[in-house]
């Protein structure tokens, strides 16, 4: 991977219904070979996932990227899960 070092946070707040907000940005390298980018958000992103809390359901959430900025030289991208269907 270059040497580059993908920096990530994740966080989960819940909401004021009760609902549980997750998001997590990550940060990599624009120098990185887009191909290499994809490979490494979806290791971090499925890390995270295995790591939460309460179990991530398939059927009624999904896993959006609902953020993406260049700051210098760094791509930060920043996925949350959200209802694939809200009411």
């Amino acid at each position: 991977m270059n040497g580059a070092k993908p920096r990530r946070r994740g966080r989960e707040e819940v909401g004021s219904d009760g609902s549980c907000t997750s998001s997590i940005y990550i940060s990599l390298s624009s120098t990185l070979p887009l191909a290499d980018q994809i490979a490494e958000v979806n290791r971090l992103l499925s890390g995270w996932l295995s790591q939460l809390e309460e179990p991530f359901d398939d059927d009624l959430d999904g896993v959006f990227l609902t953020e993406c900025r260049l700051r210098g030289n760094q791509r930060i991208y920043c996925y949350e899960i959200l209802e694939k269907y809200p009411s």
